[in-house]
């Protein structure tokens, strides 16, 4: 099963190489792409101790929207995805393109119209993102265009076995990402800043 992964994480990668290398900076379709050099990366910084990751994707959701995830291999088993983070757009139009938008709480921007889910490689919704805000520095929402920006959210952890009622462990995560819409791509080594 390991060499399975391996396979088809090779496979992506060659993909990828083929696909960027017929990438402009511009976009279709009211997609905003503002000079992105470097895609198919992101990093993470956390008070919360993340699983390292090895993959991670941006694919269309079968229902208008797409998501991007950041993913460990060695954690998927059929019950779980090894999903460590995902970011949904379940409405990607309504975004007008670059900027910030606010996320739960708070509401000094517009709000984000999607979700930023956080699972540490667990199928479970004990991390619940409570506020923070997501930035755009590019948004492509067509095939091998690209999505970059940053994020800085607060977790909470209610992960019953931890802490059974409120006030629960509170986290802050930020990150940056730079993915290329519909690739899937093994990260190699896995990024230092977990």
């Amino acid at each position: 099963m390991k060499n399975f992964f391996r396979i088809v994480m090779v496979l992506c990668a060659i993909t990828t190489h083929f696909a960027l290398s017929g990438c402009g900076s511009g976009g279709a379709g009211g997609s905003q792409n503002a000079g992105v050099t470097t895609v198919n990366s992101f990093s993470l910084t956390d008070n919360y101790g993340f699983e390292p990751a090895n993959f991670m994707s941006a694919e269309n959701n079968g229902a208008g929207g797409f998501y991007l995830r950041v993913s460990n291999t060695e954690k998927i088993t059929p019950e779980n995805s090894g999903d460590i983070f995902r970011i949904n757009f379940l409405n990607p139009s309504s975004i007008s393109g670059i900027g910030t938008y606010s996320i739960g709480d708070n509401k000094d921007h517009p709000s984000f119209p999607g979700n930023i889910v956080f699972f540490n490689c667990k199928n479970s919704d004990y991390l619940q993102t409570t506020e923070g805000t997501i930035t755009f520095t590019s948004y492509g929402v067509n095939s091998g265009e690209v999505v970059a920006g940053s994020f800085d959210v607060q977790v909470e952890d209610r992960d019953p076995a931890k802490n059974s009622s409120p006030p629960y462990p509170t986290y802050h995560i930020t990150g940056s990402f730079s993915f290329l819409i519909n690739s899937s791509v093994p990260i190699s080594p896995p990024p230092t800043s977990f």
